[in-house]
């Protein structure tokens, strides 16, 4: 993604296994925090919620956490048709959590 060079991510998918690359430049400005950790170090995790709708998944899952893990990313509706939010584990892990909206 995009269509053409520079490109910022690529979503692979074989046999149900979905794996999510992304460059780091095209992560900083959604998590700005990855930046300063080293290359090989950004301990992130992209994970899909599937759900009839927003309000019912990804929205949901969201307001459930309220305060339980520290949030590094608001809700966003992305370029890419996706609506992510992201915490930090204790153990400094980002986990993505994203639906697709379009």
């Amino acid at each position: 993604m995009p269509e053409s060079p520079p490109f910022v991510f690529v979503w692979l998918q074989r046999d149900g296994v979905n794996v999510f690359l992304n460059a780091l430049r095209g992560a900083q400005e959604d998590l700005p925090e990855l930046s300063e950790r080293p290359i090989g170090g950004t301990l992130s995790l992209f994970m899909t919620i599937e759900s009839e709708d927003v309000a019912g998944g990804v929205d949901a899952m969201c307001h459930a956490l309220g305060g339980k893990a520290r949030l590094v990313m608001p809700l966003k509706d992305q370029f890419y048709g996706m609506r992510e939010f992201a915490i930090e584990d204790p153990d400094g892990y980002v986990i993505i959590f994203a639906q697709r909206i379009g």
